[in-house]
């Protein structure tokens, strides 16, 4: 089968890590024998990034490369859409976005031949863009979503006019959890919606020899350094938890806005020596973290799903995670513990009772059940039956 991909967000040079899922969809396809290439939406930059940041990866221009046998095609530049303009100005942007990744998908499908499956992810701006190539091809239209940003209420009325026209027209609609597909249902209530989680990379998050009781007790969470994130309410819990243990440490990796409010807040709770920051780090070091903590940890207000939570449990590891929307899709007894959002003192004793408890957890069995919920063998599975349904259709 010949798949074509389009995320809303891709890993890049500057940042390796960022919309890593879909590239593990897209090579766990290609794994399985298909045929799987990826066009990379536009890249949409804030003015402060763009006046701040490197701009050699955002020239104008097509960037073409094999990853592992997956085409990827990447629409090089860099664009600041100031929001406060007017619908009409939004209007004429996405045209032109729509005309480039138009002109990408011919230049594709003349040099590789038309797909039999477009795959977008996200209706904001991915899907909408696979949505405008339905309309030009005919092809069958699948769209995964994935944004916190229904559950958040923080479109805008005339983006959620495209995300409702543009999951009208998905043959298939997915969600990663029945929380944001109950979100999505608020827009519009006759939509059929399918639950599909995310893919875990199970060959590549493996499990590390089990920690010894003369190992700090140590507790990791990954996430962008964003409100929405609430590691302050992490940093809060875990003092009161861990303060006057020595014994006891707590990672936070990853970089964004509140990086500097929260180290401030750790220093003023008397734990420089506790809390480590490690920014923004790349995948082989982030795993060697996990293997190195006896649990990971989500504490946001809003998830749609939790990846660093699966990639966690591929691991072996035990989390504890708030009922923030995905996580409660597949955190159990067996696995972890799930507390209320913004309750610091149920994350205290969700990570002492971690701390007391850690051991009795079976790594194995863990592993075992997300493998089987979200290893790529499952989710492929799952994924081609979609996808031949709708083949099927056109036969």
């Amino acid at each position: 089968m010949h798949i074509l991909i389009i995320p809303s967000t891709y890993p890049s040079p500057e940042n390796q890590t960022r919309g890593i899922f879909y590239r593990d969809q897209a090579l766990a396809l290609r794994k399985a024998g298909h045929s799987v290439a990826v066009l990379v939406a536009p890249i949409v930059k804030s003015k402060r990034k763009i006046l701040s940041g490197d701009l050699s990866f955002y020239k104008n221009g097509i960037k073409t490369y094999n990853d592992h046998g997956v085409r990827t095609i990447v629409l090089k530049y860099w664009s600041w859409i100031p929001f406060s303009l007017s619908p009409a100005f939004h209007f004429f942007y996405i045209k032109k976005m729509q005309e480039e990744m138009l002109d990408m998908f011919l230049s594709y499908s003349e040099q590789y031949g038309m797909p039999d499956i477009i795959h977008a992810h996200t209706a904001i701006w991915g899907g909408v863009l696979g949505c405008f190539l339905k309309k030009k091809t005919k092809l069958p239209f699948i769209l995964t979503e994935h944004s916190t940003g229904f559950s958040r209420k923080i479109y805008k009325p005339w983006q959620l006019t495209y995300a409702q026209k543009t999951f009208q027209s998905a043959d298939v609609l997915l969600a990663v959890s029945e929380s944001l597909s109950d979100a999505i249902k608020q827009l519009d209530k006759k939509l059929h919606i399918l639950v599909l989680g995310n893919i875990v990379s199970t060959d590549y998050f493996q499990p590390a020899e089990q920690l010894s009781s003369n190992n700090p007790f140590t507790i990791t969470s990954i996430g962008f350094l964003d409100a929405k994130k609430n590691f302050s309410l992490l940093i809060r819990a875990f003092a009161k938890a861990f303060k006057r243990d020595n014994r006891s440490m707590l990672n936070i990796v990853g970089d964004g806005a509140e990086k500097k409010m929260l180290e401030k807040l750790s220093k003023e709770l008397g734990l420089e020596k506790k809390v480590k920051f490690w920014g923004h780090l790349e995948r082989p070091k982030v795993l060697q973290i996990i293997k190195n903590s006896h649990t990971i940890v989500s504490s946001s207000n809003i998830e749609t799903f939790g990846v660093t939570l699966i990639e966690a449990h591929s691991c072996g590891k035990p989390v504890i995670a708030t009922r923030s929307g995905g996580p409660e899709d597949f955190v159990t007894k067996e696995n972890g513990i799930l507390v209320p959002v913004g309750d610091v003192s149920a994350m205290k004793n969700a990570m002492l009772k971690m701390h007391a408890t850690w051991f009795e957890y079976n790594p194995a069995i863990i592993r075992e059940n997300c493998v089987r919920q979200f290893g790529e063998k499952s989710i492929v599975t799952q994924l081609e039956k979609v996808y031949n349904e709708q083949l099927e259709k056109l036969s």
